[in-house]
């Protein structure tokens, strides 16, 4: 654990979730391949299109409509719907909702280790907490019902991290000053550049991506998430 800026007692916890709680990769990867499988074997008017075709559609949606970078499950929606109409589909709107659903399901299937689970009950006893996510997961089918009083997703008008808006709907949801939150995550841009801006003291999970170069610098730097445990 290393510590960069002054550190003071916090009133409540924010925490991100993909690649904070649990490992968010391989989720991902196995929900995109069902749903290639799903367009595949019961979509025969697109059943000749592999991954490719499809990623190039999502690009071709992201040039044309850039805000969708703030709302991924817009920006599936709407590359899902455009190539369904491409083909004549029909009812194309109502399956590509179908579609979704499932997807929502697939992508919510993390597993979330039991110590990362009573760490949550632990800190529960102690402060507020509340997620803040660029992702879509649901958390009920996650596991995580109950732990946080809200979480605050990206989309349907919410701005992504690194923006501002889902750490003030945060602090306005607790009733709380920015300065009162400290806010936990992994990636150095979204979480702790994010967090830095809107205010919140800001804890970086270092998982060794790197990839990822820091921005600024957090409050503390842990390298796992059971690191809480010792310092909250």
């Amino acid at each position: 654990m290393i510590c960069y800026r002054p550190w003071k007692t916090t009133s409540a916890l924010s925490f991100d979730l993909d690649d904070t709680l649990y490992s968010n990769g391989d989720v991902i990867r196995n929900a995109q391949s069902w749903l290639m499988g799903e367009l595949k074997n019961q979509c025969r008017e697109v059943a000749h299109w592999g991954n490719s075709d499809w990623a190039g559609l999502r690009r071709q949606t992201l040039l044309e409509q850039p805000h969708l970078r703030q709302d991924v499950t817009e920006l599936r929606r709407q590359w899902l719907l455009k190539g369904l109409n491409q083909h004549g589909v029909v009812n194309a709107k109502a399956y590509v909702e179908h579609l979704l659903d499932g997807f929502i399901v697939q992508r919510s299937q993390v597993s979330i280790a039991d110590e990362v689970l009573e760490l949550l009950e632990h800190l529960q006893k102690k402060y507020r907490l509340i997620a803040i996510t660029n992702g879509n997961i649901d958390c009920k089918i996650a596991g995580l019902d109950g732990f946080f009083e809200t979480v605050i997703q990206a989309g349907s008008g919410i701005a992504a991290k690194p923006q501002s808006q889902p750490f003030e709907i945060a602090s306005q949801a607790l009733g709380l000053s920015a300065q009162d939150i400290t806010h936990i995550g992994d990636h150095p841009y979204y979480d702790v550049l994010g967090a830095i801006n809107a205010g919140y003291q800001a804890i970086w999970l270092d998982n060794g991506d790197r990839r990822q170069k820091i921005r600024c610098l957090p409050h503390l730097h842990i390298h796992s998430i059971l690191d809480l445990s010792k310092l909250l």
